[in-house]
């Protein structure tokens, strides 16, 4: 009889302790909310408890890494306890990858902006076995450029800049760049024949500075008389003859035939050239070129600036 009482007492604890307590009278039960009844002592006291993982058949659960998706698992778990999935020295395997967004295909990586846009990274099909590896750095790619501006390494391992190469930075600077602006070289010629007078022919007029280098003259023919030219540099408003004397001596117009004649440049800036000066040719001559035969010419060399 006693066992019956308990069964009946077990079932209608399952119901709540209310409705044992009438099916049962002399039943003293415990507070039994969302917990079972684990037993009834000799003195009709009803216990109860939670369910504890002994009490069930399958008291874990089991999460095991998926295959090759590079993320430890722990594998059996008991309920009611804490795991980690995942750790700092995983090497996780996606199909694709977004951050800060979707993402945007397989093989890529896609990056987006904190306010809009994103920059994606992609390999093509055949991509090799290749490693990319950046320098440490906080160089700002979106605040750099320019004109003639260049992503720089200044050595191995140092950081990416942006600067405008130097003369230094060329492998071959030493043949071909120069910090200074380059010079021009540069030639302006002037010639005669039988009967012409030179007096005061102009040679070129200068449309920047510059500087004469080197005067050099030949006669083909004799005028035959005696005739000489004086070359003068000659600012503008100026008679020819006004300006300043660019040799030291004069040309023999009545010299050697085929025979060269190096004029020597006369000191005191007098080669220095301004814009608007002009070289032009003097000489006291003039009838002897009008009624002679000679033919020669002069050569100028100078450089710019």
């Amino acid at each position: 009889m006693r066992y019956l009482i308990a069964a009946f007492a077990t079932l209608a604890l399952l119901a709540g302790p209310a409705s044992a307590q009438q099916l049962v009278s002399g039943l003293r039960v415990e507070s039994c909310t969302n917990q079972v009844v684990t037993g009834i002592a000799a003195t009709s006291r009803v216990t109860c408890s939670s369910v504890a993982n002994a009490m069930l058949t399958n008291s874990s659960i089991t999460l095991n890494a998926g295959s090759s998706t590079g993320l430890t698992a722990p594998g059996a778990m008991s309920l009611g306890s804490t795991y980690t999935v995942g750790a700092t020295s995983d090497q996780p395997r996606f199909a694709g990858l977004g951050l800060g967004g979707a993402a945007t295909g397989a093989n890529q990586l896609a990056i987006f902006g904190g306010t809009s846009g994103r920059i994606v990274l992609a390999v093509p099909a055949a991509a090799g076995t290749n490693t990319l590896t950046f320098p440490a750095g906080t160089t700002d790619f979106s605040a750099t450029g320019g004109t003639s501006q260049f992503v720089k390494q200044a050595s191995a391992g140092s950081a990416l800049t942006v600067a405008r190469p130097a003369c230094a930075d060329l492998s071959d600077s030493a043949s071909g760049c120069s910090t200074a602006s380059p010079t021009v070289k540069g030639v302006a010629a002037i010639g005669w024949v039988a009967g012409v007078d030179v007096n005061k022919t102009i040679v070129f007029t200068a449309s920047s500075s510059m500087t004469i280098t080197a005067a050099l003259g030949t006669v083909d023919t004799g005028v035959g008389a005696t005739a000489t030219i004086q070359p003068y540099k000659t600012a503008s408003g100026t008679a020819c003859s006004g300006g300043t004397a660019l040799t030291t001596g004069t040309f023999n117009a009545n010299g050697t035939a085929l025979t060269n004649q190096t004029l020597t440049l006369a000191g005191s800036g007098a080669p220095s050239m301004s814009s608007g000066d002009r070289i032009c040719l003097s000489t006291a001559h003039g009838s002897a070129f009008s009624a002679g035969v000679g033919i020669g010419g002069i050569t100028f060399e100078y450089t710019v600036p």
